[in-house]
């Protein structure tokens, strides 16, 4: 599963300026419509919250990810969003979170929403991955430094 292939340029936004958790679901709905992934982002925003309420998807080590499946997508897809300052995402390990990776799916691709999360956390087990998210201020130049990490790792 390469992660790549659902994350576009177009869906990494670095070093933006969000408030809380609420502004980062906001946030990402708005990018999925505005990629053109979503076509009813009121749906999609009310499925990130119903998600976060059954369980906080922020994962520690300042990441999260807010997913959802939803009737009402083009395709799948991954934006990825580094904050400009941590926030309060009520992590299991407590600490704020600076990283997010908010995942899409259609709802009857329930096993590519599952290959998806089990990618993403792979990769954030390599602190490389997650020292160039948090140090690279050019989507483009991003991009590629994921593609390179995520080409030399196995089951990859």
């Amino acid at each position: 599963m390469k992660i790549i292939n659902y994350l576009p340029v177009s869906n990494i936004f670095l070093n933006i300026p969000l408030k809380d958790k609420n502004a980062v679901l906001q946030f990402i709905t708005d990018k999925f419509y505005a990629n053109g992934i979503s076509y009813d982002p009121e749906d999609l925003y009310k499925g990130f919250i119903a998600r976060e309420k059954i369980m906080s998807t922020g994962v520690g080590n300042g990441i999260c990810f807010p997913h959802c499946a939803s009737s009402k997508l083009k395709s799948a897809g991954i934006i990825l969003v580094s904050l400009s300052e941590k926030i309060n995402f009520n992590a299991i390990d407590n600490l704020p979170v600076d990283i997010v990776f908010a995942i899409t799916v259609p709802k009857k691709q329930k096993n590519l929403h599952l290959q998806i999360l089990a990618g993403l956390s792979r990769l954030c087990k390599n602190q490389k991955f997650i020292d160039s998210i948090r140090e690279t201020k050019v989507p483009d130049l991003l991009l590629q430094k994921i593609k390179k990490i995520e080409t030399s790792l196995p089951f990859h």
